[in-house]
């Protein structure tokens, strides 16, 4: 009898290994869902930095074409015009853009200005999962405006 109530301390017994195998398998998958999701948010966060670029980078572009060839190029056109897709890291993005005119005595055309003189470009990014990023950028012709 004695010996049934001295235990060897060294070791597991066959029930202790039971539940800790019962208390990994109800972890592991919450563990497993966790890293799926935090996976899908790191490319989401990959995908929303490369639009922001690639908005800030045709913007830019736009800007310089106004600058070399002037207010009337075909990027300030009024309408809507697709830019072209761009492939970064394998991931492809569309982009757009929408020019518009905006009216003398606006906070973005000043009262002076002829008609025509003052425009909008919004410019769209959209990535494959849909994730959509624009900024909205005035123009005024100044050789116009200044004259």
């Amino acid at each position: 009898m004695k010996s049934l109530m001295h235990r060897n301390a060294s070791g597991f017994t066959y029930i202790e290994i039971l539940i800790a195998i019962l208390v990994m398998g109800i972890i592991a998958p919450s563990l497993g869902g966790t890293m799926l999701s935090l996976s899908r948010s790191a490319g989401l966060g990959r995908e929303l930095v490369h639009a922001s670029f690639l908005l800030q980078s045709t913007a830019d572009d736009i800007i310089i074409t106004r600058r070399l060839y002037g207010y009337d190029h075909a990027d300030l056109a009024v309408g809507t015009r697709n830019i072209g897709d761009v492939t970064i890291d394998g991931i492809t993005f569309s982009r757009s853009s929408v020019t518009v005119l905006i009216a003398p005595g606006t906070s973005d055309c000043p009262a002076s200005a002829a008609v025509g003189d003052c425009k909008e470009v919004t410019i769209s990014v959209t990535s494959p999962s849909g994730l959509v990023t624009r900024t909205i950028e005035p123009f005024k012709n100044y050789a116009l405006i200044c004259t």
